[in-house]
């Protein structure tokens, strides 16, 4: 199971934020995540399946910190 907080995977979250605002899901790949991240693209596989479990991930955060205000 891949890891999903916390160093590593809050880096490529933040870069996936990025990205995604830039050019849009479908227009973000992996490979750009990872290279705004300052990793390999291999790395990202190590926490996230794919691009679609890293937008998932980013919204889960925002929903679970929306409910818990």
């Amino acid at each position: 199971m891949a890891k999903k907080t916390g160093g590593k995977a809050d880096i490529i979250l933040q870069a996936a934020k990025e990205v995604f605002a830039e050019v849009g899901y479908h227009g973000a790949s992996v490979s750009r995540i990872a290279k705004s991240a300052g990793i390999g693209d291999g790395t990202v596989y190590l926490y996230f399946k794919n691009k679609e479990d890293i937008l998932t991930t980013l919204f889960h955060e925002k929903f679970s910190s929306s409910i818990g205000k």
